[in-house]
């Protein structure tokens, strides 16, 4: 058996047994999951009163994803970097990297890079 990196949902291998403590645990997690039981918390308050770094917090207080604004200057950030995390909160299993880009004063797009 292994797990997945993001959510640490269990995943038989073909030569497992299947289990239904480890499906209703499955369950159990991608419940949480889905009903935003996250908590959030807004970090590094720039001069324009913008938190330049979010981090998404699971139950057990471990880091789930972390957003960070980077790039330009504010308010017009060029980069937003989300850091996915393992069940463990420390080891990063995935980074997206989106480039904003804004008409006047307002964002208009995010593209992933």
């Amino acid at each position: 058996m292994i797990n997945t990196p993001i959510y640490g949902l269990k995943k038989p291998l073909s030569s497992d047994f299947y289990n239904v403590e480890d499906q209703n645990d499955n369950m159990d997690k991608l419940e949480n999951i889905l009903s935003g039981k996250l908590t959030t918390i807004r970090l590094s308050k720039d001069s324009n009163d913008i938190f330049t770094e979010i981090q998404y917090k699971r139950e057990d207080d471990t880091l789930f994803k972390k957003s960070v604004l980077s790039g330009g200057i504010s308010p017009k950030y060029t980069t937003r970097t989300v850091t996915f995390y393992a069940v463990d909160g420390i080891t990063i299993v995935a980074t997206q990297i989106y480039t904003l880009s804004y008409t006047d004063d307002d964002l208009i797009s995010e593209v992933l890079a």
